[in-house]
């Protein structure tokens, strides 16, 4: 597995460099994914999502990281909303960054969405969660 991030690491980890961590994870789990893969969003024009798992589920993974306030945290309704669009069976929000643990209502909020939402399995996950459940579902072959 790769290293466990120290929450200090966790902490101050930028957008593009929590995209090649889940990259490298995908890698190194031999999953057959496709990197910034198109779509149509809620706008109803041309989006990406970061990665895209054509697997026996089909799964959209989009990658946020905040390290301070800013306008990330406004993101993440109109990301969840995409998730639950893409046509994928389900949809996992990886989040990073110190601002999120100092805001924690932001995660609370997505998650309830993904509860909220009957339509689809959505997830919210840190990093390290994401790398335990990906190698859970490539032992059983649901994202292989």
């Amino acid at each position: 597995m790769i290293n466990k991030l120290s929450q200090g690491a966790r902490a101050t980890i930028s957008g593009k460099e929590l995209e090649n961590l889940v990259e490298d994870i995908l890698i190194e789990q031999e999953v057959d994914y496709k990197a910034q893969k198109p779509f149509e969003g809620v706008y109803m024009k041309t989006c990406k999502m970061d990665f895209y798992i054509n697997g026996p589920t089909r799964i959209a993974i989009e990658c946020k990281a905040q390290k301070v306030a800013g306008s990330v945290d406004e993101k993440i309704p109109y990301v969840m909303l995409n998730l639950a669009k893409i046509k994928a069976d389900m949809g996992i929000l990886v989040m990073e960054g110190a601002h999120f643990e100092t805001k924690p209502q932001i995660k609370t909020w997505a998650k309830s969405f993904c509860h909220d939402h009957n339509q689809k399995v959505l997830k919210v996950m840190s990093l390290n969660e994401f790398e335990e459940w990906l190698f859970e579902q490539t032992e059983t072959g649901s994202a292989a």
